[in-house]
This record gives structure tokens, C-alpha cells and sequence, in this order.
């Protein structure tokens, strides 16, 4: 695994994923196998949705803006009341492709798509909140960003099977996620 994915899956913590498992009753092995090919398969809707330097510098902004306390609200993340609203963030990573992708994590997974979409949706705000963390913490510019998702993509994300339904390249657009 790459370096951005482990420090993303570190800062969640296994306590986390392990009550996000409780909430849904999925055991402890489960909700770990599931939160981490959640975390591929976002970092690489992600990756596929960057065109170049300046798209990530404007991630970086909306997650250091948006996110950096989610990993701190994980009892409101696990209530229903959301404001950050996940499935509008998977929405613009995934495009029209994102039930697609529920479909087919559900499946690897063997867990029921609604808990599937569900689940996801807690990951998709821990992921935000881990990302934006990292970045924050290692004072990442866009250049850089564009270059550590380039180097997770190369060596673990792009063989995976479900990233494969997004090959086509879409316009990035996650900037208008949260304009009023």
C-alpha cells in the first residue's frame, strides 16, 4: 500500500472503523476489509477526477476548509444528521458512475447494498477528514498532491477492479460541491 493510503487509514484509527462495524453489525474483520477498499476506491475516484496541479490545489482548499474536523465528529458522522453531505461527495468523485460502485463494493464485500451505501457514506466524511489532515499536516501544494496520488495510483490502485468502471477520464466536478 502507498504512503497516502496508510497515513490515511492510520488517522481514522481502528476504534473508528470498529464502531462504524457496531452501528451497522458488521464484525471487526468486515468493517476493516470494507474501510479499506473504500479508501482505494476514493482515493482513486479521486485521482481519476484530477486533471492537473491547479484541480488539486482547489481539492486541497475544499478539504482544508471543509473537512479537517470531520475525524473529530465521528458521533455526528454515525448519526443520520450529516451536513457535509457524503453522498453528494460521492456523487462528484464517482460521477454517474457512483451506484455502480456501491454495486460492486457491496458485492466484494458480500455485505446488503443499502448497508453498503450507508457505510460508504461514513467513510467517504472519515476519508475527507483524513485527507484533509494529511495534507494539512505535510503542508502539501498542488503540485505535490498531484504527484502522491499519481505515485498511490501506480502502485496499488491502479489494478484494482472496481476503479476499473471509471477508466473514462471525466471533468472535475467537485468544486461546486458545497457553493450555496
Amino acid at each position: 500500500m502507498s504512503n497516502l493510503f496508510n497515513d490515511i487509514f492510520k488517522n481514522i484509527e481502528t476504534p473508528i472503523f470498529i464502531k462504524i462495524g457496531k452501528v451497522f453489525n458488521l464484525p471487526e474483520n468486515k468493517i476493516k476489509d470494507f474501510s479499506k477498499d473504500s479508501i482505494q476506491i476514493l482515493l482513486g475516484g479521486l485521482m481519476k477526477n484530477i486533471n492537473n496541479s491547479k484541480d488539486a490545489k482547489k481539492i486541497i482548499e475544499i478539504l482544508e476548509k471543509d473537512h479537517l474536523n470531520n475525524l473529530e465528529n465521528i458521533d455526528i458522522i454515525l448519526n443520520k444528521f450529516i451536513e457535509k453531505k457524503p453522498e453528494k461527495i460521492l456523487e462528484h468523485i464517482f460521477n454517474d458512475k457512483k451506484n455502480l460502485v456501491i454495486k460492486k463494493i457491496s458485492k466484494l464485500n458480500k455485505i446488503n447494498i443499502n448497508i453498503t451505501e450507508e457505510v460508504l457514506e461514513k467513510i467517504t466524511c472519515l476519508f475527507m477528514g483524513s485527507l484533509a489532515q494529511t495534507i494539512s499536516r505535510t503542508n502539501m501544494n498542488g503540485d505535490v498532491f498531484l504527484k502522491v496520488l499519481e505515485m498511490a495510483y501506480e502502485s496499488d490502485l491502479k489494478n484494482n477492479k472496481i476503479l476499473s468502471i471509471l477508466e473514462e477520464k471525466k471533468k472535475f466536478n467537485f468544486f461546486n460541491l458545497f457553493k450555496k
